[in-house]
């Protein structure tokens, strides 16, 4: 047995049991794993359940000459008993050599210091707890770098929502003074805007209906020969509205009298009248007389865009 520094053991390569797998079975360096293990079960002279195996990747080298895309495994194994009782400050286990049974032929054979016993669950305690360490201190960098993170986002998402809620104040403060009291009036609001929107419009600025001058232009337009006692027309009622007017007169003689004499007064314009004869008996006991009803509607004076008169 030979040895480097107290940590590091380096033994005989004939203290060692020894097997190759073919090329394809092992993708890394390690600790063989269980299913690898039944290959190389019958390349050892003990049973492979009282052994500790680790195996390494080894070039390979055809007959032709070409490298193949694959690499053989070389296993190297020993007692689990022997590690057992190793000095606990031994952190390192490797044969002293490769026998050539087992190199890939016409290459250099690979370094016995990557074939370490001391791995798995042999695996020294301090490099075990060196690992937790060093596992732990990135977890901690992760969880600082974290809440790090968290905390600005946080602060960030308050901002906002003191942003918001100033736009909340401000936006009540305007419906309160809207509103013209201390609590913000939607629906006072709401109604302002509809009459906003009804004098913008159009209809909004249509010319209002004058009654008295309507009822004037209609009762100028009476006959004047449309008395009792010339055509003997007595007006029964008047109605005056935007959007009609009627006039209802009785008639002692014919209606036919009155129509020949009425005159549709100007900026009027009438429809067809409805008469009814035979509502007014005279002295010979006939019925001459009528009821004569007439629609007038006012016409729209022209507006000065339409090209007529201002």
């Amino acid at each position: 047995m030979t040895s480097a520094p107290s940590h590091i053991l380096i033994w005989p390569a004939d203290r060692f049991y020894w097997a190759t797998l073919p090329p394809g079975i092992i993708r890394r360096d390690g600790v063989l794993s269980a299913g690898a293990i039944e290959l190389a079960r019958d390349q050892v002279p003990v049973p492979m359940e009282q052994l500790h195996a680790v195996v390494i990747l080894a070039p390979h080298t055809s007959v032709s000459g070409g490298n193949d895309r694959d690499s053989r495994s070389i296993v190297c194994m020993i007692e689990r008993e022997e590690l057992r009782t190793l000095d606990s400050g031994v952190l390192m286990l490797t044969p002293e050599a490769i026998p050539t049974c087992v190199s890939p032929q016409g290459m250099d054979a690979p370094d016995p210091s990557r074939l370490n016993l001391l791995t798995g669950e042999f695996e020294p305690r301090a490099i075990r707890s060196h690992r937790h360490r060093r596992a732990a201190i990135v977890l901690g960098a992760i969880t600082i770098s974290c809440v790090a993170v968290s905390l600005e986002l946080s602060r960030r998402a308050e901002q906002l929502r003191q942003v918001a809620r100033d736009d909340t104040a401000a936006a009540q403060a305007v419906l309160a003074r809207v509103s013209g009291s201390g609590v913000p009036d939607a629906i006072a609001l709401e109604r302002e805007l509809e009459q906003l929107r009804a004098i913008a419009s159009p209809s909004g600025h249509a010319t209002s209906f004058d009654a008295p001058h309507a009822l004037a232009e209609i009762v100028g337009a009476w006959p004047s020969n449309a008395g009792p006692s010339e055509v003997g027309a007595l007006p029964q009622s008047l109605s005056v509205r935007p959007d009609a007017s009627t006039i209802t007169v009785r008639t002692t003689g014919a209606p036919a009298a009155f129509l020949a004499a009425w005159k549709t007064p100007a900026g009027w314009a009438g429809a067809e009248p409805r008469v009814q004869s035979g509502v007014q008996s005279n002295a010979h006991g006939g019925a001459d007389g009528g009821l004569v009803t007439l629609e007038l509607k006012q016409l729209a004076p022209a507006r000065p865009e339409d090209g007529g008169s201002p």
